[in-house]
């Protein structure tokens, strides 16, 4: 976090992978990941799961988008807003590579190791999991990790 006077308010955090944040109790740390259409980024990513052979991560991305005049009276005018997207990430212990993974089951099951790839398969079917859930993304993990 950045201030350059004492008692001033936070303006910034600071983009140092030593650094990390607890907002609700939860480990949030600068890292760099690659997203699913193959850009590598830095951003600040919480910590959902600290597994022995996994890590899951969440980034919440909030994006601006303008407001538009009226172009005429028949096309109604936009106005300024926010979308808030969430993105969840992956890390393999031992790999310096964190992926995003994509809330369906055969794109993680692509992700993972060939040697968990069928009891996952059979995991997710037998607990009828939404990948889009967060809880359900941590179960999975959770899974992965035993």
């Amino acid at each position: 976090m950045k201030a350059n006077v004492e008692g001033e308010t936070i303006r910034s955090l600071a983009r140092d992978k030593e650094l990390n944040i607890r907002p609700n109790g939860k480990k949030m740390s600068f890292h760099t990941f690659v997203t699913s259409k193959n850009r590598t980024t830095n951003g600040y990513l919480t910590e959902l799961v600290s597994g022995s052979e996994y890590d899951l991560f969440k980034r919440i991305h909030v994006k601006y988008t303008a407001a538009t005049a009226s172009q005429n009276s028949f096309v109604k005018a936009i106005p300024a807003r926010f979308t808030k997207f969430t993105e969840f990430y992956m890390q393999k212990k031992g790999v310096s590579r964190m992926d995003e993974v994509l809330p369906k089951k055969g794109k993680l099951l692509k992700l993972i190791d060939a040697s968990k790839k069928d009891a996952t398969k059979q995991y997710l079917k037998e607990n009828d999991l939404d990948l889009k859930d967060e809880a359900d993304m941590i179960k999975v993990f959770e899974f992965l990790n035993k």
